[in-house]
């Protein structure tokens, strides 16, 4: 009776898609490193990602494709390859923090950056002044509001900011 339920159950799984978890696994173990995943073979496969907010931006075949992180990002960049029919590896796509790409533009004064809740203490200098904010973002938020309110050019790249120590509480 067990064998025919589990001889059912996989009938019913290859039927319907489904894959073991450990099948997959061993598929994968015998694939090359080097090997692409090809848009017919890999396009089926659900990518998971964890939750974790690192914003990414990945560049593939002339295209930028954001994530809420790196893993997001490829997979959206897997997603256009598979949409596309091209040949995809991970080792054909850049990817880099979206933080590092949007500090070249800086916003105007009535803008303020939206920052992570994240505590990395950080001190900013700007004409001859000192910022701190619980993390970069917000130090530099800091600056900005007071050069908007003095009148001076800022960029963001321009200031020089550096990891504080951090506090401990008891």
């Amino acid at each position: 009776m067990l064998k025919s339920v589990r001889l059912m159950v996989i009938g019913l799984a290859m039927i319907f898609g489904f894959a073991c978890s450990h099948r997959k696994a061993e598929e994968a173990s015998q694939l090359k490193a080097d090997t692409p995943l090809v848009a017919a073979e890999g396009c089926g496969e659900t990518v998971f990602c964890t939750m974790e907010f690192a914003p990414h931006v990945c560049q593939f075949s002339g295209q930028s494709f954001e994530g809420s992180n790196r893993c997001a990002a490829l997979r959206e960049a897997r997603a256009y390859a598979c949409a596309q029919k091209q040949a995809f590896s991970e080792d054909q796509v850049k990817c880099e923090a979206k933080k590092v790409v949007e500090e070249a533009a800086t916003p105007p004064c009535e803008e303020r950056t939206i920052c992570t809740r994240e505590y990395m203490p950080h001190v900013c200098r700007f004409a001859e002044q000192s910022f701190s904010g619980p993390n970069r973002c917000e130090a530099l938020n800091q600056v900005r509001t007071y050069a908007c309110e003095k009148g001076l050019a800022f960029v963001a790249k321009d200031v020089s900011c550096q990891a504080s120590e951090r506090k401990k509480t008891r």
